[in-house]
């Protein structure tokens, strides 16, 4: 038997925070539903992800609208990773039917249906569910996904047609693509990979891919390929970076480690031309240094990035510790300049102070939803001040169910060297070789997980 992580056996947590739970289909349903909706149920509360994952085929292979009615319910009622994909997989593969037809009016006409199926994680469910499909008519409803006033729907509809492999969608997506490259984000670049996926050809300009689909709409369609990922050359904006990483998006969240072990040093490496009384500083050294300080490191490039953000990008600062110290609690400020200069403010005064409350940066920045980037700067794992320490598991697992419909792309940076303590400042156990293991892979782990990628600050 499967069974289930014993925090997430709560059911109505997600539900309740969604405001809906285990509700009945409009119409009651048959009995037989009512059966298996409680099997569902029972299975859920008991832990036991196989007969929860039973329960969930026998209710899609009514075909029913009924029973789909239920099956989107429990969607957005189910905490477990693994039963949600049991679900996605079974809506999936629903046959042609009144249910099939009540499932592309959810995602391509949502006003059209109860308030309670208008929910946006629930468009975002159809279009993975209908990625493995290759029907005309979830073909038709995932292209009029493409226009869907959220976020998280459009990109998840170009990910479902680029791995379809259906060379019809390429007109739409050029459309998609002329429409976000004034002002390139993530959807310009999910559209450019999914066009490139789609067609195995690096082209960038919408008036290219034109002309090219003028010349090449009739061409046998290339073999299976994997997504591709843009590489410098595609880039069309200039995009700013962090620690080298390039940040593509118009809605951050920054998550800013400012624990004491944040006062840490790291050597010198090679090539760096240290400054002003640091010239004797050479690569490898083990004296600790201010301008190898990892708090002012982390300072001086959050505001080198500020300075290079767009003016139609959002953003928000989070400096965690032991507390949250937000520079913009209610909502993603535009960077424009009056809110770059006090955010460079904000950073200049940032300081070290108490723990490491990790997870309680995270689900900050999950509050802004309209982020749909986080980064997180750390240097240690999670610890809180009253000893009760979440888990590098807990916490990926915690970001798993915050970010099940988001997906939210994360990207993190690790200062994940042993450091040089600061004159005065005592060792810790918490710094450790094996600490500082399974703080690197959980931080690798969190941005594999989210589409992001993990680097090494050194």
């Amino acid at each position: 038997m499967s069974s289930l992580h014993p925090r997430r056996l709560p059911i109505l947590v997600l539900a309740l925070a969604l405001g809906i739970g285990w509700a009945s289909p409009a119409g009651g349903g048959s009995p037989s539903l009512r059966k298996r909706q409680k099997e569902l149920q029972s299975a859920v509360r008991k832990g036991d992800a196989t007969a929860a994952a039973a329960a969930i085929r026998e209710i899609a292979a009514m075909k029913s609208s009924d029973a789909m009615e239920a099956l989107l319910l429990a969607a957005l009622a189910i905490p477990d990773q693994e039963t949600y994909a049991s679900l996605r997989k079974a809506i999936g593969g629903v046959e042609a039917g009144k249910g099939l037809d009540f499932l592309n009016k959810v995602i391509s006409r949502p006003r059209k249906v109860a308030r309670k199926f208008e929910r946006w994680q629930l468009r975002v469910l159809l279009a993975e569910a209908f990625a493995a499909r290759q029907d005309e008519s979830t073909f038709a409803s995932i292209v009029a996904a493409l226009s869907d006033d959220n976020f998280p729907v459009r990109r998840a509809a170009i990910r479902a047609l680029a791995k379809r492999g259906d060379r019809m969608a390429i007109p739409a997506l050029i459309d998609l693509l002329q429409a976000e490259e004034n002002d390139p984000g993530i959807l310009w670049e999910e559209t450019l990979q999914g066009l490139q996926t789609l067609t195995d050809t690096e082209i960038v300009e919408a008036v290219d891919w034109r002309n090219w689909w003028g010349a090449h709409q009739d061409d046998a369609p290339p073999p299976p390929a994997g997504r591709k990922r843009r590489s410098d050359k595609q880039e069309k904006t200039q995009s700013p970076t962090f620690f080298g990483v390039k940040l593509i998006s118009k809605r951050i969240v920054f998550l800013i480690d400012v624990s004491g072990s944040m006062r840490l040093a790291d050597p010198a490496v090679g090539g760096e031309q240290p400054k002003g009384d640091e010239t004797k500083e050479r690569p490898g050294s083990q004296v600790w240094r201010k301008a190898r300080e990892r708090l002012s490191r982390a300072k001086n490039e959050l505001i080198s990035t500020l300075r290079k953000l767009r003016p139609s990008v959002r953003f928000n600062i989070v400096a965690f510790a032991g507390s949250l110290e937000t520079f913009a609690p209610r909502a993603l400020p535009p960077a424009n300049q009056r809110n770059l200069t006090e955010a460079i403010r904000f950073v200049q005064a940032l300081k070290t102070r108490g723990a490491t409350a990790t997870d309680d940066a995270l689900r900050e920045g999950f509050q802004f939803k309209e982020a749909n980037t986080i980064v997180l700067l750390s240097d240690g794992v999670p610890a809180k001040a009253n000893g009760d320490n979440p888990t590098s598991d807990e916490i990926i697992d915690m970001v798993r169910r915050r970010n099940r419909f988001r997906k939210a792309r994360i990207y993190t940076f690790g200062f994940d060297g042993m450091g040089i303590r600061p004159p005065g400042m005592p060792d810790s156990p918490r710094m450790g070789p094996e600490i500082l293991e399974e703080f690197r892979k959980m931080m690798q782990n969190l941005a594999e997980e989210n589409d992001g990628t993990y680097t090494s600050i050194r």
